[in-house]
């Protein structure tokens, strides 16, 4: 009688995307390589640039592929550790935490939070223009690139420095991050989708000539006060005349 096969166990090496010249992230022992589909994976970012300034970063990973003896793994979110965000705020100082989704030009939709800190505190109408600035500017860049592209930009922190460039232009900030970036998928990817598709870009009306007109014309009405009306006092027919005072002569009796 002819033994029954024992499966063995073997190391699985895991490697990442192009964007980081698949480089190896990792490996695992497992009895079958499909079994690893779907594992995710959380690595400081230091680790897979070498770099020491992103030490502060947190980039997470899930395996989708198995090819060729060895699992790929391709970058589902970028994370700044939150000990990190603490050490950038300060007193006098005002910070601004948004989030929302847009969609990529490869159809994938992701969420994206931006931190803001000024270098002063600002009022509260500032605030409200720096927020809506943010958004617009950030939805306008992801939608011109793919996801891959929106990765390696965050990371290289091309995004940051261009977007805190534009920003200055409005007020002076002292950091401009993205504290998270997600990709969105199964059904909060349906919600989101819906939610997509409400929003509506504004569209900047051209001024027409007779819009022009219409506003100078307002204005020199507007320029040339109104004189009070006078009030004229109309005897009415029924009004009593009032009566002269009676002579000592009249009052007297005989």
């Amino acid at each position: 009688m002819a033994g029954a096969k024992v499966k063995k166990k073997r190391w699985l090496p895991i490697m990442g995307p192009k964007s980081f010249g698949n480089r190896v992230l990792g490996q695992t022992y497992v009895f079958d390589a499909d079994s690893v589909k779907g594992k995710a994976i959380s690595l400081n970012l230091m680790t897979v640039t070498n770099d020491p300034k992103k030490q502060n970063t947190i980039i997470k990973f899930v395996v989708d592929e198995i090819k060729e003896g060895a699992a790929y793994a391709s970058v589902t979110g970028i994370t700044i550790i939150p000990a990190s965000i603490k050490r950038l705020a300060r007193r006098g100082k005002d910070k601004i935490d948004h989030s929302f989704v847009c969609k990529t030009s490869d159809n994938k939709i992701v969420r994206l939070k931006p931190l803001i800190i000024t270098r002063s505190m600002t009022k509260g109408s500032a605030l409200k223009g720096l927020v809506k600035q943010v958004e617009l500017s950030l939805r306008s860049v992801v939608k011109k690139g793919d996801y891959s592209k929106l990765v390696d930009d965050i990371v290289s922190k091309n995004i940051q420095r261009d977007l805190k460039t534009k920003l200055n232009k409005t007020y002076p900030l002292k950091i401009c991050e993205i504290r998270a970036m997600e990709l969105v998928q199964g059904k909060k990817a349906e919600a989101a989708e819906k939610l997509l598709n409400g929003i509506k870009e504004p569209e900047a009306k051209p001024e027409t000539a007779e819009d022009a007109d219409d506003s100078e014309s307002q204005e020199e009405v507007e320029e040339k006060p109104k004189k009070p009306a006078k009030k004229v006092q109309e005897e009415s027919p029924n009004q009593e005349i009032p009566k002269a005072p009676e002579s000592p002569e009249d009052s007297e009796d005989f």
